[in-house]
């Protein structure tokens, strides 16, 4: 074979030895577990103010019943208390806080985290801001 050959033997083998997916972005897994904090029946919240229904809310992407456990602890004091409960059959549990959170923590910075078998799954970080005054 002429070197020419051998340069063109040499670049076909090289095509087929890259894999087909180069270049393509690996697909993106989405968490099976997702915790955060939010104010009564309300949406996602990172800050509110004392007084408010403060709930956790434990989502898997897979419905079935999980036992977790959702801690909550005020970072100025570290009060902290923990809930251990379990996923309702669709996946999805909620943990009504405020009483927890408004009168033995108060204002400031908070973090809720998420435990499943003892290993973190999710955290959630939200301040509580002191109420207004009328």
């Amino acid at each position: 074979m002429r070197p020419a050959g051998l340069r063109a033997l040499g670049l076909a083998v090289a095509i087929m030895l890259v894999p087909s997916g180069v270049g393509a972005a690996a697909p993106t897994r989405l968490p099976v577990y997702d915790g955060y904090v939010r104010l009564l029946g309300g949406a996602k919240t990172h800050s509110s103010f004392q007084g408010a229904g403060w709930q956790t809310v434990f989502r898997e992407r897979v419905a079935g019943r999980v036992r977790y456990r959702v801690c909550l602890t005020h970072r100025p004091t570290n009060v902290s208390r923990c809930w251990a409960r379990a996923s309702r059959p669709d996946g999805r549990s909620v943990v009504f806080v405020a009483l927890f959170v408004n009168d033995r923590g108060g204002p400031g910075a908070w973090r809720a985290t998420f435990t499943v078998q003892r290993r973190r799954v999710a955290t959630w970080d939200f301040t509580v801001l002191p109420e207004p005054e009328q």
